[in-house]
């Protein structure tokens, strides 16, 4: 893996679609591993918005990342259930803002991975789809992060996954 600014715009290159657009094209797609990703800017403000939103949706997604849940160590994950998934979360401590949560559907098994990217909330997961391991996570790079500190240690935790697998 090698993270540099050129790949960068590559990786921004995607569509806005209405809900009705999106419902309509799913269905192409939903025999397919299906991801979201939402910043969610405080899950326990949002977290009715995040169930109708999803409620709306004709996907039943198999992974729900979300960005800036603003949780704490000693929140309530309880409330924040949502039906036929698992919650893993990684917040923020000693801070305000950030943190980062993956809701991962019942329909996989999952094991969760122990990565640490420095200066960042992250959590990642494996799962195995059509007999071959993948690697999912959502990060949230704290806003006085540099870049390049950021890639760099983005890169590592690549190298030490694909080390793994050796």
């Amino acid at each position: 893996m090698d993270l540099d600014a050129t790949t960068l715009p590559t990786m921004a290159n995607c569509n806005t679609y209405s809900m009705e657009q999106f419902n309509t094209g799913i269905t192409e797609f939903s025999k397919s591993l299906s991801l979201i990703h939402l910043n969610v800017r405080s899950l326990s403000k949002h977290f009715n918005d995040l169930v109708s939103f999803l409620g709306s949706l004709i996907c039943n997604f198999h992974i729900i990342g979300l960005s800036e849940t603003w949780l704490h160590h000693n929140s309530d994950m309880s409330i924040y259930n949502i039906p036929s998934y698992h919650v893993i979360t990684s917040n923020r401590e000693n801070a305000k803002g950030g943190g980062v949560a993956l809701y991962i559907h019942d329909s996989l098994s999952f094991t969760q991975i122990d990565a640490t990217v420095m200066h960042c909330e992250s959590v990642f997961v494996e799962v195995i789809i059509n007999g071959k391991p993948i690697i999912i996570g959502v990060i949230y790079r704290r806003p006085n992060t540099s870049h390049p500190e950021f890639l760099n240690s983005f890169e590592q935790i690549g190298r030490a996954s694909c080390r793994e697998r050796v």
